[in-house]
C-alpha cells in the first residue's frame, strides 16, 4: 500500500471476500495515513453461500456494505459493486433499491455492478448505476460493440477487469514457458521441463 501511494496510484479495487475481508483490512490502514489520496471500489456479494439470486435483498445488500465500512474504517464507501451475481439479480428492484437508500443514507457515495456478459451491464444500466467493471483487455473486445455505446450515452463509468488477461500480457511468459500440468493455469509458469 506504501509504495502504491509513492508511485502515485489513487485507484484501489478490492472485495469483501478478498483474502477473507483482510484486503480491506490492509487497504484502511492506508486510508488512515492518506485519508483524501485514494478512492476506494469495493464489491459484495460473492460471500453467499450459496451463491444465488435469492441471496441478494435488500438485507443483505446492507448487512455486505456495513461489514465493508467497518473493515475499511470509513463512514461512506466511494463505489460498491455488486460482485458478479447470477444474471436475475440485474432486474431486481429490491436490490438496486436498497442500494440507492444506502446512497441516500450516505454509506455510499455510488454504487454499479461487476458483470459477467455484455447482456448483464445492459440491463444494469436500466437502474441509475454509476459505473460498471467489465472483463476488457486485447483478448476481450466485445464490450467496445454494444456496453460502452450505451455506457457513455448514460454516463456510467468504466472499470476495467482483467486488463492484463491474468498475467498474459505482462511480458513475463516468452516461447519457452512451459506451463504446470498440475494446475491447468498460466497464473504459475515453470521454467523448463516438467
Amino acid at each position: 500500500m506504501d509504495a502504491a501511494y509513492d508511485s502515485g496510484i489513487t485507484f484501489l479495487d478490492t472485495a469483501d471476500i478478498y483474502n477473507n475481508g483482510n484486503s480491506e483490512l490492509a487497504i484502511s490502514k492506508i486510508l488512515k495515513a492518506h485519508p483524501d489520496h485514494f478512492f476506494v471500489t469495493t464489491k459484495i456479494g460473492r460471500g453467499l453461500n450459496p451463491h444465488t439470486a435469492e441471496g441478494y435483498n435488500k438485507e443483505s445488500v446492507v448487512r455486505f456494505t456495513d461489514g465493508c465500512l467497518s473493515r475499511l474504517g470509513v463512514e461512506k464507501l466511494d463505489l460498491v459493486l455488486l460482485h458478479c451475481p447470477p444474471t436475475s439479480v440485474y432486474q431486481k428492484d429490491e436490490v438496486f433499491d436498497a442500494l440507492e437508500n444506502l446512497k441516500t443514507a450516505g454509506k455510499i457515495a455510488h454504487y454499479g455492478v461487476s458483470i459477467e456478459k455484455v447482456s448483464e451491464g445492459i440491463a444494469a444500466m436500466e437502474y441509475d448505476i454509476s459505473a460498471m467493471e467489465v472483463i476488457f483487455n486485447m483478448f476481450r473486445q466485445k464490450p467496445i460493440e454494444e456496453l460502452f455505446p450505451i455506457a457513455q450515452k448514460k454516463d456510467v463509468g468504466i472499470i476495467a477487469r482483467v486488463p492484463l488477461a491474468s498475467g498474459l500480457l505482462t511480458g513475463k511468459f516468452t516461447k519457452d514457458t512451459v506451463f504446470s500440468k498440475k494446475r491447468p493455469s498460466f497464473l504459475q509458469p515453470q521454467r523448463g521441463s516438467l
